[in-house]
């Protein structure tokens, strides 16, 4: 025999064995030790004897009693719904069933006149199928006698404090539309973070442009071109930040030029005065910087490399167009012209004096 029962304490519905009733059914036995609620139904449906090592009593309300297990189970799910199920005898004649009004007619009807708390409470609950009970506060049961998935009268969640149901998952299924619409809501939910992520590096973009574009889109503290070894220090130390690197790519790729040695060229004469740039060659040989060993050589690359026209141009092609250019520094802004003129002075012949004043010279020292 099978007893369909409610805990007191709890107001929560379950099948138990009839041997497991005690002090003139108003106390059960409950396994409370037993993890899996599949255990728990083979020993309701085999009527294990409890022991009292692994069953606690608790305080019960007798509904039912019937003869057969999945007929007990039937009356826990209708105890569930209607909570009205006789205790004197088994074949009592089954409630009439409720009509139910179409809770699409009803939220319609909502727009047109204000419903009340609890018609707005009634309401929610007709439209998931779920029996109206009490919203009174009720004693959450043990953890050991909450358990879900099975569909043999696991217990059920009491209503909370604010009079929504915390029903188990199994006892309220979702049909294809119901899950459609929460799968399509997680898709919107997954796809609205990923925005959100995108925005976010979107806005740190624009406020690091905001504040370079007052610079003339060059990093903040950088002012081009460079005229003494100082400056070319500190900008060493800038670039060391990926950001700021990348920001002086951009800058330097927007000078353009018609080939690769005018890219090259146009690029150094921005970022190096000329005087500067006397103070350098590629390796440093004698008293001169060496221009190989600074970071800047790789910006320049990547920033020739952005020209669409001399996108394929190698390192070796860059640094050769760079050391020309460091050893012609002199020749530039007039320097070959002073230099030649120079040369010019040094080598012209010394003027000569004429015969005739040599005479008359001769002549008045002889005077």
């Amino acid at each position: 025999m099978y007893a369909v029962v409610e805990f007191v304490d709890v107001g929560t519905v379950s099948l138990v064995a009839e041997n497991w009733l005690a002090e003139q059914d108003k106390m059960v036995k409950w396994p409370t030790k037993y993890k899996s609620q599949s255990r728990i139904d083979k020993a309701v449906q085999k009527c294990e004897a409890p022991t009292n090592d692994e069953y606690e009593q608790f305080p019960c309300r007798v509904l039912l009693k019937t003869a057969a297990f999945e007929k007990g189970r039937a009356k826990v799910r209708q105890a569930q719904d209607t909570s009205d199920l006789a205790t004197e005898a088994e074949t009592e004649v089954p409630p009439k069933r409720r009509k139910r009004p179409n809770p699409r007619y009803q939220m319609d009807s909502s727009s047109d006149e204000e419903m009340t708390p609890r018609q707005a409470a009634n309401s929610q609950k007709t439209m998931f199928n779920i029996p109206a009970t009490s919203t009174s506060f009720v004693p959450s049961p043990p953890a050991s006698l909450i358990q879900s998935g099975s569909p043999s009268g696991s217990l059920i969640q009491p209503t909370s404090p604010s009079g929504s149901l915390n029903l188990p998952r199994s006892f309220s299924p979702c049909t294809a539309t119901e899950k459609k619409i929460l799968t399509m809501i997680e898709r919107s939910n997954m796809i609205a973070a990923e925005n959100r992520a995108i925005l976010i590096q979107i806005l740190r973009k624009v406020n690091v442009s905001e504040r370079d574009l007052e610079n003339g889109g060059l990093p903040e503290g950088v002012t081009f071109p460079l005229k003494l070894l100082k400056d070319v220090r500190e900008l060493e130390g800038l670039v060391q930040n990926f950001e700021k690197e990348k920001l002086l790519v951009t800058y330097l790729s927007n000078i353009g030029g018609e080939n690769l040695g005018s890219t090259v060229r146009r690029i150094l004469a921005c970022v190096l005065t000329n005087d500067l740039a006397k103070q350098y060659n590629w390796i440093g040989k004698g008293t001169k910087e060496a221009f190989c060993k600074l970071r800047m050589v790789n910006v320049i690359h990547r920033a020739v490399r952005r020209n669409p026209t001399v996108r394929s141009a190698t390192n070796a092609e860059i640094d050769s167009i760079i050391k020309d250019w460091l050893r012609y520094a002199k020749d530039r802004d007039g320097g070959r012209a002073r230099r030649a003129a120079r040369q010019s002075s040094v080598n012209s012949p010394a003027p000569s004096v004429s015969q005739e004043s040599t005479e008359d010279y001769g002549s008045s020292d002889e005077n």
